[in-house]
């Protein structure tokens, strides 16, 4: 999810957050997960007030 820049801080991404976690609790779903660049700091700490916690450590390879 992305949020326009210009509209950030409005509340928009923590109702598009909170609209995907209620779809998925609806959907029977029991963990909602999400990926996001190392280096996105500010975006951690807005998924972590969202109650998301640190979990695991991802690693890619492109074919």
């Amino acid at each position: 999810m992305v949020v326009a820049a210009g509209r950030q801080g409005q509340g928009i991404g923590r109702q598009m957050m909170a609209h995907a976690v209620h779809q998925a609790r609806d959907a029977g779903c029991y963990k909602l997960a999400l990926s996001s660049n190392a280096k996105r700091v500010a975006a951690h700490a807005f998924y972590e007030s969202l109650g998301f916690a640190r979990h695991g450590l991802s690693f890619v390879i492109e074919t």
